[in-house]
């Protein structure tokens, strides 16, 4: 993996690509340490993967189906802190682990 700063919102966010193909596999925004965002497409086993939250849903495409329980966000989120208590909720408390330190 290789590793980077992109922001396209003026903030830090540091990343980790893919050093054949580019693609993002994380992100860890700087001024949320308590966020880190795992790209679940790059994941070799998704089973135990269930999302919570889903964000920008203006944008979906029309065949995404989304279910009844989960947080929804027209765009971007002013606060995570629903999204982590759902987490919480969910696995039980996360990780202080920081993958960019």
């Amino acid at each position: 993996m290789s590793k980077g700063q992109l922001s396209e919102h003026s903030f830090n966010l540091c990343s980790a690509f893919c050093p054949s193909c580019g693609t993002r596999i994380y992100h860890a925004p700087e001024r949320n340490p308590e966020i880190f965002n795992v790209k679940p497409g790059t994941l070799d086993n998704t089973k135990w993967f269930m999302p919570v939250t889903h964000l920008w849903v203006t944008s979906a495409q029309p065949w995404v189906q989304i279910p009844n329980d989960a947080i929804l966000y027209p765009q971007q989120p002013e606060t995570f802190e629903p999204i982590l208590q759902a987490w919480q909720t969910l696995l039980g408390k996360p990780s202080q682990r920081r993958f960019c330190d």
